[in-house]
């Protein structure tokens, strides 16, 4: 049976940045695992989604980038290791570094220790541990996709 609202933790909003090279996609992963996602985090009080994207980014690459469109909206419901239910609302922007001249997959160096960076070709995104798990059909077709993709996931729908 689903929670109420009152069982729920609030929605976590967050803005994450999709940098695309070479039919690859930059990926950070917790250091001591190999669960991939896509660089960013949670907004900061009065910060506007595209400056919580960039100033993240920054954060844990080091690489200034610019946001450009927005790419997706992801509405998901989800349960923990733990089995605690969370709400996270995440905004993805497609993202490109500021520096002119970037070419090619730079090579990244994390500038927080637990994290750690790769680029994972966009074809092999089926053989990776993601979070959220959607991502492996979702980014492939996210490059060239001219109009923003809103998806609404809800575990609670499949325990009742």
């Amino acid at each position: 049976m689903p929670e109420t609202a009152a069982e729920t933790t609030p929605a976590r909003i967050r803005s994450a940045g999709l940098w695309f090279r070479d039919h690859a996609v930059l990926m950070e992963s917790l250091a001591d695992i190999e669960l991939w996602g896509v660089p960013g985090g949670g907004l900061e009080p009065g910060e506007s989604l595209t400056t919580a994207c960039e100033r993240e980014f920054l954060e844990e690459t080091g690489v200034a980038v610019r946001c450009g469109r927005l790419a997706v909206v992801a509405d998901s419901f989800f349960r923990d290791d733990r089995g605690e239910l969370h709400h996270d609302v995440c905004f993805y922007f497609l993202v490109e570094p500021r520096l002119p001249g970037t070419a090619g997959r730079p090579g990244i160096s994390s500038r927080e220790a637990q994290l750690q960076f790769r680029w994972i070709d966009l074809h092999d995104l089926g053989s990776v541990r993601l979070v959220p798990d959607y991502l492996a059909a979702l980014l492939p077709a996210l490059r060239d996709h001219a109009a923003p993709v809103f998806l609404s996931f809800d575990c609670r729908a499949t325990e009742e």
